[in-house]
């Protein structure tokens, strides 16, 4: 089940003005000089110097803890909270002055912080910033994303970090240029380059990107924050410059700064494997800062040397730029006759994680960067420490000397470098490059895709000797073609993979995505109405496909929950339990497979998946159950992953009962009930009404009779109306709320009852309509079913008398279950607990009362229109005619009005 979410203890520091200007005062008074004369390395001064940061930072900034809770309001300020425990104070206290003097301040307070929370929100739709737009929205929805339902474990973070390193090679060198690859030397440009001068920062270079800071910015592994380089970016800057220049002289980092911490992030609501985390990189603020002023000269120097086609980090270019320029060329051969496009959407698998240093330097001194500059490049991205931070727990540290991390500043720019000498060597093939995002258009004239597949196979082959690799699972190829007659175009393969494909063939640009013309599911046994407690649901996946498809993997997955939804107020109220929850992976038979495990679909065939799962030991399952608030249901879900398109699913719901037994001693046993109401007109006494009742046993099923023995008096001057029906109570829980939900069903009604007489029901029954079982076991939903007998009378509320039912599953197999007048008679009778040996002689006829023999006339003014009541039928003795009854099971009477009565 769901459980709320607990309140989450959060410390902050409290940043003011004069905790600032102790800080600054702090570390103004420092001599860095003796840091310098202190170190023996640049590594020793750099964590000297970040240490003693953080020491002050801790020192001169205090911090506070607080809870925060999930229902906190983002308007109800300290100020706010202050008042209202002024106010709780003074109602414990019992001074009723002081407690109206506070409740009246916090209202008011509140209309305040209300109205200053609305101005706040509309200043960040007013302003020209859409992160502030999307907050605002956030704010007023009340819209948190869900983060995935994960179990951290100290396992689960050894194994993220060891996955990350998986990348890891010893001894690398670079690769000599492929013969398949264009090998052009790097076009200089119109104006010669003169040497770079050295690299050194000055200190206002330092001072202005300290400035740049954001304070929200989590800190780095050496602790100094965002914050502090901020606040102190004048008395910071000396002796961060002294550290860059001497980091640039000697072409090498200090340790400390290539210390980074791993922080998961999920990719998709469902975590199915490590592959599904996105590692994001948490470096020192004060090496970004490093990394933001080599980014700038880098852009400088290889700027005039970048492939024209690459978008990404280049003044006056964007990610608009590259669309609008692929659209220019597609249009632009479109408009020619006889031709079509075909493009290529590249994916690499861990790009950023799978460059080689040396390979890297060797490619930037081709670029005209130093080779000062190139060496710094390569201590950056070698014998990196990191280790995964998974919530509270944290993996031990590797090391790494592959790859660039994700997070750091240069981490984009030096991939698009490394993939800088990747190009098509045909004019009719473009190849666009945004960063790691990668697109191949082909512009085929008459049908000739020969340049095409050559640069394909061209492009895997460089992939291959940079130690890139191609993710043929999202990778996708999709087909412009406006010409009349289209022809079947042969599908792309790389690497033995088939690329799936998107056809457009409509100047509308109306998608021809793949559908698969049959996906079902069918149970072994269609005829079983429900199933229960360890039985097999077993069955097959029925697959027919229009066009050739590859499937990555067919899952399946059996669902069993109960789930509550209402409102109350403004609050809506949710909560879910699972009861089911099976997982598996189907394989087609006989069938092969690639080598990620995927096969090819064709049209014409049919596939059949086979699956089967056992239900849960009894006592673990609920029966199925729809209601207005909430529902019980299970049902088996398929779902078909294809590469690069959305996945398709199919269900197939299933009915549970679980078995209830009424022969149990617990539903065997009687229920009954006495009730009586006193009546009153304009205050004055009018008499009481009494109704008790009784049933034979508590546990009935469908088609089963209800035997009611019951007795009315009314003493009062009003005719009262005896009535009975089957109420059904659901109760709904959510939240720590509770809604109930009740309904009457087969309702019926007795006689008329005049004043100063009594009506007898003996033996009376009414069968049980068909009903769900009653729901047992579920924390969150309640059916509960009562035979309510009630008396209507007029002028006044109803003398109501509930007497609990249960509707099981498994039927009474007593005596007392039969059907018939005489056995109800038996069963109700209050004088014998037990069924006599031998029948009792009949009635002598002179027995016979002769008083109140004929059946009271129903006064049509008095009925009750308004409820759905129907005469209630009963088997019933009669004596009226001489001779007396036989004795034997008597059948049923009812009077000229189809109302059943007794005669006594």
């Amino acid at each position: 089940a769901k459980t709320s979410a607990k309140p989450v203890v959060r410390t902050v520091k409290r940043w003011t003005s004069k905790t600032e200007q102790d800080l600054q005062a702090c570390i103004e008074c420092t001599d860095w000089s003796i840091f310098e004369a202190g170190a023996t390395d640049l590594d020793e001064l750099t964590e000297t110097v970040t240490s003693y940061i953080s020491f002050c930072e801790d020192m001169c900034i205090p911090t506070r803890t607080y809870l925060t809770f999930n229902n906190d309001k983002p308007w109800f300020t300290a100020k706010l909270r202050y008042l209202r425990q002024a106010k709780e104070d003074a109602f414990r206290n019992g001074d009723r002055v002081l407690y109206n003097q506070a409740r009246n301040t916090l209202n008011k307070e509140i209309r305040v912080a209300k109205r200053s929370y609305a101005k706040k929100l509309e200043n960040q739709f007013s302003s020209n910033d859409p992160a502030s737009v999307w907050k605002g929205l956030k704010d007023i929805t009340n819209y948190k994303t869900p983060s995935p339902s994960t179990e951290a474990n100290q396992q689960l973070a050894e194994d993220l970090n060891e996955f990350y390193c998986r990348f890891e090679t010893v001894g690398l060198t670079p690769h000599a240029p492929s013969e398949h690859l264009s090998t052009q030397p790097l076009t200089p440009p119109a104006t010669p380059l003169s040497p770079p001068p050295a690299l050194r920062f000055s200190e206002d270079d330092v001072r202005q990107i300290f400035l740049k800071q954001k304070r929200r910015k989590a800190p780095g592994p050496d602790g100094v924050t965002p914050a502090c380089l901020k606040t102190c970016a004048d008395q910071l800057a000396f002796i961060f410059s002294q550290i860059f220049n001497r980091s640039l002289e000697l072409c090498e980092v200090p340790a400390c700064f290539k210390h980074s911490t791993i922080i998961p992030i999920p990719k998709k609501p469902k975590i199915t494997g490590l592959n599904d985390y996105r590692p994001v990189a948490l470096t020192s603020v004060v090496m970004k800062s490093f990394e933001r002023l080599v980014l700038a000269y880098l852009k400088n120097i290889t700027g005039p040397l970048l492939d024209s086609l690459q978008f990404a980090y280049r003044e006056n270019r964007s990610v608009d730029d590259a669309v609008n320029m692929g659209l220019h060329f597609i249009l632009q051969h479109l408009d020619k006759s006889g031709t079509y496009v075909r493009l290529l959407f590249v994916d690499f698998s861990s790009a950023f994680n799978t460059i080689i240093p040396t390979l890297l330097q060797t490619k930037l001194t081709q670029l005209s960067v130093p080779s000062s500059i190139c060496q710094w490049i390569t201590s950056f991205l070698t014998d990196r420490h990191q280790l995964v931070k998974l919530g509270k727990f944290m993996s031990n540290s590797r090391t790494t000397s592959t790859g660039a991390p994700q997070g750091c500043v240069l981490s984009p720019l030096l991939f698009s470098l490394y993939t800088n000498d990747c190009t098509s060597t045909d004019p009719s093939v473009k190849l666009l490059k945004f960063a790691d995002d990668t697109t191949v258009i082909s512009l085929i004239q008459d049908g000739d895709e020969s340049a095409y597949r050559q640069e394909i196979e061209q492009l895997a082959a460089w992939c291959s000797l940079n130690n890139l690799e191609l993710n043929t699972l999202k990778t996708v190829e999709m087909i412009v073609d406006f010409r009349r007659n289209t022809p079947a175009l042969p599908p792309l393969t790389i690497m033995n993979s088939t690329v799936p494909t998107v056809v457009i063939q409509s100047a509308k640009m109306v998608v021809m995505s793949k559908k698969p013309k049959i996906f079902k599911i069918e149970f072994r046994d269609s005829s079983k109405a429900f199933y229960s407690s360890g039985d097999k649901v077993a069955g097959r996946v029925v697959v027919e496909v229009s066009e050739t498809t590859r499937v990555t993997a067919m899952r399946l997955y059996g669902i069993g929950c109960a789930k509550v939804e209402y409102s109350k107020g403004k609050q809506r109220c949710k909560d879910a339990i699972d009861y089911l929850k099976y997982q598996d992976v189907l394989h087609l038979d006989l069938q092969p497979t690639d080598s990620d495990g995927s096969v090819i679909l064709r049209p014409g065939n049919t596939y059949e998946y086979t699956f089967g799962f056992e239900l849960p030991q009894s006592g673990q399952l609920v029966s199925s159950y729809k209601g207005k608030f909430g529902y019980v249901e299970y049902y088996v879900k398929a779902v078909m992953d294809r590469p690069c398109q959305s996945h398709v699913e199919c269900k197939k719901f299933f009915e549970v009962e679980e078995p209830i037994d009424v022969n149990t001693p617990d539903l065997m046993i009687p229920a009954t009930g006495v009730k009586e109401k006193k009546l009153t007109c304009m205050f004055i006494p009018d008499g009481n009404v009494s109704v008790t009742a009784k049933i034979d046993r508590k546990g009935y099923c469908v088609g089963e009779n209800i035997c009611i023995d019951a007795k009315f008096e009314n003493s009062c001057s009003r005719i009262i109306i005896p009535k009975a029906a089957i109420i059904i109570t659901h109760t709904y829980h959510a939240n720590g709320r509770t809604k109930v939900f009740r309904e009457k069903i087969s309702a019926v009604r007795g006689n008329h009852i005049i004043s100063g007489m009594c009506d007898i029901w003996q033996g009376k029954t009414f069968r049980v309509p068909k009903l769900r079982p009653t729901i047992l076991g579920c924390n969150i939903i309640h059916v509960d079913y009562t035979l309510m007998i009630y008396v209507h009378i007029p002028g006044s509320d109803k003398l109501t008398l509930e007497l609990p039912l249960v509707i099981g599953t498994i039927p009474f197999t007593g005596f007392a279950s039969r059907s018939s007048s005489m056995s109800s008679q038996v069963a109700s009778s209050a004088a014998s607990s037990s069924l006599p040996s031998m029948p009792s002689a009949p009635p002598s006829y002179s027995e016979i009362p002769i008083h109140d023999c004929l059946d009271p006339f129903i006064t049509p003014l008095l009925d009750d229109y308004g409820e759905d009541d129907s005469p209630i039928f009963m088997y019933a003795r009669e004596y009226h005619q001489i001779p007396p009854p036989a004795y034997t099971e008597v059948q049923e009477g009812c009077n000229s009005r189809g109302t059943a009565f007794e005669s006594y």
